[in-house]
């Protein structure tokens, strides 16, 4: 990872407000990340749906990606 789980915020609000019910994952997924992936898979874009699965668990939580707000 190139944060720290105590860094993942503060990165992650770089360009966002983050807020309540925002969900910020790390860790390996099973098929490999963004710099992984890079030229292969395109990035989510605005429109996009991701979805979060929690194996053993049960839960499941999908959020559509939005454009950002212009200033």
């Amino acid at each position: 990872m190139h944060w720290s789980f105590g860094e993942l915020p503060a990165h992650a609000s770089r360009g966002t407000t983050l807020r309540a019910g925002d969900i910020l994952a790390g860790g390996p997924v099973g098929t490999g990340c963004v710099q992984e992936l890079a030229g292969r898979r395109p990035c989510p874009a605005p429109g996009d749906t991701v979805r979060i699965d929690v194996h053993e668990f049960g839960a499941a939580i999908s959020a559509r990606i939005n454009a950002p707000d212009q200033p």
